[in-house]
C-alpha cells in the first residue's frame, strides 16, 4: 500500500465515523467512548467499516478497540 493510499483510507474511515456518530473533527486517537459510541454503536460501526473497507475484523479483536487508530490498523 502506498502513502496516498493509507493516507485516503485514513479519512475514508475519519469520515466514515462522522457519518455514523454525527461528530465532526474526529481524530486518529479519539476514543471511541468519547465519541459517544455504546456498544450498539460499535458492532453497527464495526460492520459498517467491515462492508467499505471489504476486510472482516474478528469479533475476538473488538475488546482491544478503544481508539478510531485501533480501528485503522485493523483495516
Amino acid at each position: 500500500m502506498t502513502v496516498m493510499e493509507a493516507l485516503q483510507k485514513t479519512e475514508d474511515l475519519l469520515a466514515l465515523i462522522q457519518q455514523e456518530t454525527d461528530k465532526t473533527g474526529v481524530e486518529l486517537d479519539a476514543d471511541l467512548d468519547s465519541l459517544g459510541i455504546d456498544s450498539l454503536d460499535f458492532v453497527s460501526l464495526m460492520q459498517a467499516i467491515e462492508e467499505k473497507f471489504k476486510v472482516e475484523i474478528p469479533v475476538e479483536s473488538y475488546g482491544q478497540i478503544t481508539t478510531v487508530r485501533d480501528i485503522r490498523e485493523r483495516i
